[in-house]
């Protein structure tokens, strides 16, 4: 087994209801992340970009971290398409029978590295896929991956064999498919959790997907949702 595909992560931003010139002032946006503060998803991408766009409109946008994430990782897009928050990202992985299509970016045999694997996703994506409408409720910034996950195991893997009934957790979508076809024993949790879960003796081994722009694996572009605005605001 060569690798894990990485999860897809869609990023999607909220679209500002339009403004007139007078009376536009500083408009302030929450944002949230399921990961933690220190993760690099939050603290360089998301809180990255946020300052990017600070920047880019002198300060007109600006926004701020929630505390807490609204809802469990799964949930994000509901919660960000319901106003519980104006932006964030979300993994197409932990919703695969919403958000089919950017499964494909979780296929194997994809680049090495993220941001091959985000600049060709991205492409297909906007050409192809997005006409869909499976990001249907919020506005979507943009789509990346992050680079090819990896099997973390408690004892030596040397052959596939060695994968026959190991529990294995998945973020979803493909990888979990791939590991059950190795004959894996393998179940969906997500990626915040996969550290305890290798520690715990209750499980096997773990594989952490190399997880979550805004789908789990896009470190180029910015990701983050927000509810799209109504004709009438």
């Amino acid at each position: 087994m060569s690798k894990v595909p990485a999860l897809v992560i869609a990023a999607l931003l909220a679209g500002l209801a339009a403004v007139p010139p007078a009376l536009a002032q500083t408009t302030t946006l929450t944002m949230s992340s399921w990961v933690s503060p220190q993760h690099h998803l939050t603290a360089n991408v998301l809180q990255g970009w946020a300052t990017e766009v600070e920047q880019a409109t002198n300060g007109r946008v600006k926004f701020t971290m929630l505390p807490k994430h609204p809802s469990a990782p799964p949930g994000t897009f509901d919660a960000v398409r319901d106003g519980l928050v104006d932006l964030s990202f979300v993994t197409a992985s932990y919703t695969p029978a919403r958000h089919i299509l950017p499964l494909l970016a979780e296929l194997p045999g994809s680049g090495d590295t993220a941001l091959v694997n985000s600049v060709a996703y991205s492409r297909v994506y906007w050409k192809h896929f997005h006409k869909v409408g499976e990001y249907k409720g919020v506005k979507l910034l943009g789509v990346f991956t992050h680079g090819p996950g990896q099997m973390f195991t408690k004892k030596p893997v040397k052959s596939i064999a060695d994968v026959q009934g190991l529990k294995i957790r998945t973020g979803g979508g493909i990888a979990e498919q791939v590991a059950k076809a190795l004959g894996a024993s393998a179940f969906v949790k997500p990626a915040p959790e996969s550290y305890e879960l290798a520690c715990s003796s209750r499980w096997s081994p773990s594989s952490p997907s190399s997880s979550t722009p805004c789908s789990s694996r896009r470190r180029s572009s910015p990701a983050a949702c927000t509810p799209r605005p109504s004709a009438s605001s």
